[in-house]
């Protein structure tokens, strides 16, 4: 029913007919990114936190493997455990804006955390301790600050008339990230020393933008 009264009743919304090509846009897109610096650390900064965010989705499982080769883990129940923190971050990221945080510090905060927290995996392997897992989720926790301060930094910084080409743009390098990461065969622990790097980085570019 819902089909039918869509296709006779709801006129199509085509957007903005102009004239102005593909090229031109995603060209001005491109000229406006590169030409503000703000946009350009934010891009980078997405591209940083989303590649670390994106290899440890596909590590974590060989990484909690790794430490008891004699049993399976209890994989739905550490999944679970992820998304409960990532939601707590959610929720205390909205109790931190009430509390007078702003985003922008809250983000700054968020990656450098996330860079610890990632970093324990590569520490533990060498030291021989426990803080893998715990480093784990408290990387979840930042994951659930990361994307609401992530979306108001965006909100403020990127210019509505090209906004979601502009978004597209910052595909580009986290996809190139996520490739180089998955795509080089590089053990457990030397990809999340990478991620840390990766986010240590993207650290010191909010750093920078706050100066800016």
């Amino acid at each position: 029913i819902g089909s039918y009264l869509a296709l006779h009743f709801w006129s199509e919304n085509y957007g903005d007919q102009s004239s102005t090509s593909t090229v031109s846009n995603f060209a001005a897109a491109l000229r406006q990114t590169f030409s503000d610096s703000r946009i350009l650390c934010v891009g980078i900064t997405q591209a940083c936190f989303e590649g670390a965010m994106y290899s440890f989705v596909f590590m974590w499982t060989p990484a909690v493997s790794s430490r008891d080769l004699n049993s399976t883990p209890p994989f739905g129940l550490i999944f679970s455990t992820f998304m409960l923190c990532s939601m707590a971050g959610s929720q205390c990221f909205s109790i931190c804006i009430k509390k007078g945080f702003s985003p922008e510090y809250i983000l700054k905060v968020t990656l450098i955390v996330s860079a610890i927290s990632l970093s324990l995996g590569p520490v533990d392997s060498i030291i021989g301790t426990n803080w893998q897992y715990p480093g784990f989720l408290l990387f979840e926790v930042c994951v659930g600050f990361y994307f609401p301060s992530m979306g108001t930094l965006k909100g403020k910084v990127v210019p509505d008339d090209n906004r979601a080409t502009i978004y597209n743009i910052f595909r580009i390098p986290l996809n190139i990230v996520v490739l180089v990461v998955l795509l080089g065969k590089f053990s457990v622990q030397t990809t999340f020393l990478l991620c840390t790097l990766l986010l240590s980085f993207a650290a010191c570019l909010q750093l920078f933008v706050a100066t800016i």
